[in-house]
Order: structure tokens, then C-alpha cells, then sequence
């Protein structure tokens, strides 16, 4: 008769929660040496990448910024109301 496992090794998640005064950020391991990070400072928040090796930061990518997603789509619109302005009304 053969034991089997409660919990599979590859189903286990690395998360650790760290807060700070205004900083909080969530690290979860994604690979082997892969974290994805949620950065939030005051009401800012960042999604990143970063590869721990041998405790030195090896990598470092920037994925989203909150803020920077919310300017850029009001960029957008406006380009494409400009742009709809000048071919449609000149």
C-alpha cells in the first residue's frame, strides 16, 4: 500500500507580507528564483518582476504602475479625439 501526500510540493505558494509606515509590498515566488511583487506606496501601487540569486537582486522589471495605466488611457483619448478633430472638421 502506497502513503500519498496531503499537499503536492508543487502545489505550495511562497508569499511573504511585508508593511512598513506607508509601504506594504506582497512577494510571491513565481519560479524558482522569480518573485512578482504588489509595491504599494501611499495609494500608489506597482506590479513587479524581480530574480533573487544567492541574496542579490538580479533582475529588476517594472510591469504596471497604477497611476501611469489611468494617465496613459486619458493620453489616448485624447490623441484620438485630436486626431478625429483634424481629419474630420479641417
Amino acid at each position: 500500500m502506497e502513503q500519498l501526500r496531503l499537499v503536492q510540493p508543487s502545489k505550495l505558494t511562497f508569499e511573504k507580507r511585508i508593511s512598513y509606515s506607508h509601504i506594504s509590498a506582497v512577494f510571491k515566488k513565481v519560479k524558482h528564483t522569480l518573485h512578482e511583487v504588489v509595491l504599494e506606496i501611499n495609494s500608489n501601487k506597482f506590479l513587479l518582476n524581480v530574480k533573487i540569486w544567492l541574496k542579490k537582486l538580479e533582475q529588476f522589471e517594472i510591469i504596471a504602475v497604477q497611476w501611469c495605466i489611468d494617465l496613459w488611457v486619458k493620453v489616448i483619448r485624447l490623441l484620438k479625439k485630436i486626431v478625429t478633430s483634424l481629419y474630420f472638421e479641417y
